[in-house]
């Protein structure tokens, strides 16, 4: 099994090729999309087609790979026959890795308020973020009087001895 012959009385059989599967008594079929199979003599499509993974997806039949989910998009479920089976990162978070299972929230001192993003976007200085997957930079806070903190921060930090801050946004003490 795994082979099969063109025309009847041959005396040699053929290969079922990457992505098709064969019994013997009939030509090659088929995998069908959401599935791969990538060797060659493939006996059956329950032994030989395999579901793409999650993070994974495949459109066409007969295919020996499927295709990874970019980055900024994640797949949750297994079978994935088109595009659309990867989903798009929602605001808060990002993917900044192919065939990804979820998406990361943006870490304290950052936000994303865009879909399918690979990176979130860091506080101004003399903001802070103490949350994460945080989606609007109305989350970053002004530090208020006598704090600073740099670009990214999830803190302000207090004025050293000697040195002070007025207004809003210190970016430095």
């Amino acid at each position: 099994s795994g082979h099969f012959a063109e025309q009847e009385g041959q005396s040699v059989c053929a290969k079922c090729p990457t992505g098709k599967y064969g019994t013997g008594t009939e030509r090659c079929k088929a995998c069908p999309s959401g599935t791969f199979q990538p060797t060659a003599a493939a006996a059956s499509l329950a032994e030989h087609c395999t579901h793409c993974p999650r993070g994974k997806y495949q459109e066409l039949s007969s295919s020996a790979t499927c295709i990874a989910c970019p980055s900024g998009h994640f797949s949750v479920t297994a079978r994935g026959t088109s595009l659309g089976a990867c989903r798009t990162c929602p605001t808060g978070q990002f993917s900044n890795v192919l065939e990804a299972h979820t998406c990361k929230d943006c870490a304290v001192g950052q936000y994303q308020d865009a879909f399918g993003r690979t990176s979130c976007k860091e506080c101004e200085a003399g903001r802070h973020n103490p949350f994460p997957g945080r989606s609007f930079d109305t989350y970053c806070y002004d530090c208020p009087c006598g704090k600073w903190s740099t670009r990214g921060s999830n803190v302000c930090a207090e004025c050293p001895v000697g040195q002070w801050r007025a207004g809003k946004r210190g970016t430095n003490a």
